[in-house]
């Protein structure tokens, strides 16, 4: 992709046409005051609004002093032109190609094309890719993997994206934070089972999981061998269950029984309603009738009332039998209910005489006792084993996938030097031959790390000024040149990545860029004037023509509000 023009629907916008190769946005400041500072001309801005024509996240600070402005942003992927429009005052979505769709379509479209992205892969999206490529946030030029402050709170989001654009394999990434993430759930788990009394109280009862174990099974193999010396009659189990069985079987009865006296309830209720009909009531009803509906409802009353009196009594006949078999059912139900009782009375009578079984049963309910404690106690060695075995697993795991990320940068390792060798370079123009510099790139195998890869830009001395802005240039021009999975053919660098160069090191910067940059690629920078005064100092008179001078593309100045990229005073907050 590379950029042609930013243009809005306000004629007070200056709008800005981008070029093949360098292109420099100059920052003027005419003011004497020395108050005044290049901040507000318009030169990040520019880099914002390319955003959002980009697909950035809506943006409501916008809405105060831009109300009703539109942005469009004509851009080409592969020689094929494109064109956005997104405005301000309704930011979910945007005029793409003369079509309107919905924000997400719109990003999900350019991450298809932009950077091959068809499958879902966690962390790997447009706008975390495209940001590489366009720094925007004052966090993006204090490291050169951090672009803004969600890879600040969130590492995965840089590791990610920088690995897929190194041509890196990215699913194992997300494969060991995975396995690092449920190992430290299991560990959790494993020093809460061992540490939390609670739980030990419930499974060992006071006891060492080791030690008690082999006591209690030394005190239940003591108690079976005294119970099998016990002199029971054998038939005293065979009675035990006996009475039992009479003991479920009365149960059933008195349920049984239950039931019926319920029924019987019932129809004496039934038969103490009132269900008469008087001949006064049936006279009444006529009479009502009559003087509504006329003569023709003329009937014998007395023959309606004997017939009334025949349903009911015939009702109750119903009724009187049937209470009379149901209360014979309960006579029967009271004497078998009756019966068994005396029956299990005596037979719990006869067991209770045999003093051994009582010590049978004492013993027996203490073995049940150890018993159940020793199938907790085991219980708790199988979790704890269970919880062990399940992080050995996922640590063989850890180091089988630390072999395959070996064996993938391996196989990588072609491409790799050839981005350490193009790294290296670049940063000896900037600190000559001797300097050790490089891009080391290697799997992260300690577990106490997310990370699958360690990825680093490394310059001797770092502490050196100028080392963090250098360094950041370094690894976005070969990412911009040499970089896998993407059609991005521009980077975009704001004023800020000049903050603590110094004067050659400036100069430097835009020889490399003059060597390397040319019609097939695009590289943006604002810049200010007081950077540009240093250069043509440094630069000859033919080098700064050609270099600088023809190269700037647009100036923005503190001269007047109409000088400014908005052309309108407006007080933006920082991106």
């Amino acid at each position: 992709m590379q950029l042609i023009e930013l243009s809005a629907n306000r004629s007070s916008f200056k709008t800005i046409v981008f070029k093949p190769g360098i292109n420099i946005i100059l920052g003027k400041m005419v003011s004497q005051d020395s108050q005044d500072t290049y901040n507000g001309v318009g030169k990040t801005l520019l880099l914002r609004l390319i955003h959002f024509c980009l697909g950035s996240q809506p943006d409501e600070t916008l809405k105060k002093d831009l109300a009703g402005w539109t942005f469009t942003l004509q851009f080409e992927i592969n020689d094929i032109p494109y064109s956005v429009t997104r405005g301000i005052d309704c930011q979910g979505k945007v005029l793409f190609c003369g079509r309107e769709i919905s924000l997400e379509e719109y990003t999900r479209i350019l991450g298809e094309q932009l950077f091959l992205l068809e499958d879902k892969i966690p962390y790997l999206t447009f706008r975390n890719l495209v940001k590489r490529f366009l720094r925007l946030s004052r966090e993006g030029y204090n490291s050169f993997d951090v672009v803004d402050i969600g890879d600040v709170r969130q590492p995965t989001n840089s590791e990610v994206a920088n690995a897929y654009l190194l041509g890196l394999d990215v699913d194992c990434i997300h494969n060991k934070s995975q396995i690092v993430q449920d190992i430290k759930k299991i560990r959790a788990k494993e020093k809460e089972l061992k540490n939390d009394e609670v739980i030990k109280e419930f499974f060992c009862n006071g006891r060492d999981e080791k030690n008690g174990q082999i006591r209690l099974q030394q005190q239940i193999k003591e108690l079976e061998k005294k119970i099998s010396n016990l002199d029971i009659a054998e038939h005293h189990n065979s009675l035990k269950e006996q009475a039992d069985a009479m003991s479920d079987r009365m149960y059933n009865l008195e349920n049984e029984l239950s039931k019926i006296i319920e029924k019987i309830n019932q129809i004496s209720t039934s038969l103490n309603i009132q269900t008469y009909i008087t001949l006064e009531d049936i006279t009444r009803i006529y009479n009502e009738a009559k003087s509504k509906m006329g003569d023709w409802l003329s009937e014998d009353l007395q023959a309606v009332e004997r017939f009334h009196q025949q349903i009911i009594d015939k009702r109750k006949e119903r009724l009187l039998k049937e209470k009379e078999s149901l209360d014979k059912q309960r006579r029967i139900k009271l004497e078998e209910i009756k019966r068994i009782g005396q029956d299990r009375d005596q037979l719990l009578k006869f067991i209770s005489q045999g003093g051994a079984f009582d010590e049978f049963n004492a013993i027996n309910q203490c073995l049940g006792s150890l018993k159940n404690s020793l199938e907790k106690l085991n219980s708790f060695k199988r979790l704890s084993a269970f919880y062990a075995n399940k992080r050995i697993d996922l640590e063989h795991r850890a180091v089988q996938e630390n072999e395959e990320t070996q064996m993938s940068l391996k196989d990588r390792s072609d491409s790799i030097e050839e981005k350490q060798e193009f790294f290296s370079t670049l940063v000896k123009r900037f600190y000559g031959v001797d300097v050790l510099s490089g891009i080391q790139i290697a799997s992260e195998g300690s577990l106490a790390a997310k990370k699958r890869y360690h990825i680093d830009a490394v310059i001797e001395s770092d502490s050196s000024d100028g080392i963090s802005a250098v360094k950041i240039f370094c690894y976005d021009l070969m990412i911009l040149l040499l970089s896998s999975n993407n059609r991005m053919k521009c980077m975009f660098h704001d004023s800020r990545i000049f903050g603590d160069m110094d004067h050659r090191q400036i100069t430097t910067l835009f020889e490399i860029l003059y060597e390397k940059i040319d019609s097939t690629r695009q590289y943006i920078v604002t810049i200010n004037d007081d950077k540009i005064l240093l250069l043509q100092k440094r630069l000859d008179k033919d080098a700064f023509q050609k270099i600088i001078k023809n190269n700037i593309i647009q100036e923005l100045s503190d001269r007047s509000v109409e000088s400014k990229l908005l052309g309108i005073k407006v007080n933006l907050p920082e991106a």
